[in-house]
């Protein structure tokens, strides 16, 4: 589905990591560990068209799209809900922005909603739900918006441990209803290897691709 070629990016002239070659089938879930600063929000910025690498190419079923914004959902850090709009509100946006009227969009995400525990929440305003409604509703807009690559910056960090882990064993029955390959970032390797088919590890500028089940958690901590 995806393959990326030579792919290089750098900040303020200085390049994060070295060449990046990868091939990514449809429906991997591909998670990205390593220390802060390393690139790893920048790589989902580049898959997601948000920024132009500087050399390389992404492909997407053969396809170039460096530099192309629409091919992606993104889920940035924290929980980027507007604070005046309802749950419901929040998650079909991007649907109405796209052109939906806000009754088709709505019909659109109503039989998600109870999978994603949503269906007593949706009148509710960000700050009157709980941490952990607000991260399912930018969940299930991310999942909403219509393309098959969806990438995840930190989704669940910003929650305390036990929120976490309950959300944790949520997603992994959530995920395979949803035709979705995903990128998904994170510091936890705990949680990286609960996810993830292949993990991208960020090493001292360079990325080094691993397999989940051939690799253990200590292995990576020396990595990193």
């Amino acid at each position: 589905m995806l393959t990326l070629q030579a792919l290089v990016a750098s900040y303020h002239d200085a390049p994060l990591f070295q060449p990046l070659d990868l091939h990514v089938e449809r429906g991997e879930v591909i998670a990205v560990v390593g220390r802060s600063g390393c690139g790893k929000s920048t790589l989902l910025q580049l898959l997601a068209g948000l920024k132009t690498p500087d050399q390389g190419q992404i492909l997407l079923d053969g396809r170039e799209i460096a530099g192309q914004a629409g091919h992606a959902s993104l889920l940035p850090q924290g929980y980027p809900l507007l604070p005046w709009l309802s749950l419901l509100d929040n998650i079909i946006l991007p649907l109405t922005l796209s052109g939906h009227t806000q009754a088709s969009a709505a019909a659109l995400a109503e039989p998600h909603l109870a999978r994603f525990g949503l269906e007593h929440a949706k009148p509710l305003l960000p700050h009157q739900a709980s941490g952990g409604m607000q991260q399912r509703a930018a969940l299930l807009r991310t999942f909403l918006h219509p393309t098959e690559l969806m990438l995840l910056d930190e989704p669940f960090s910003a929650l305390d441990a036990i929120t976490r882990s309950e959300l944790h064993t949520w997603l992994l029955t959530v995920l395979p209803q949803f035709s979705k390959t995903v990128f998904l970032v994170t510091h936890d390797i705990d949680e990286a290897l609960l996810f993830a088919d292949r993990l991208l590890v960020f090493v001292r500028g360079s990325i080094q691709v691993i397999e989940r089940k051939a690799t253990e958690k200590s292995a990576i901590l020396t990595m990193v």
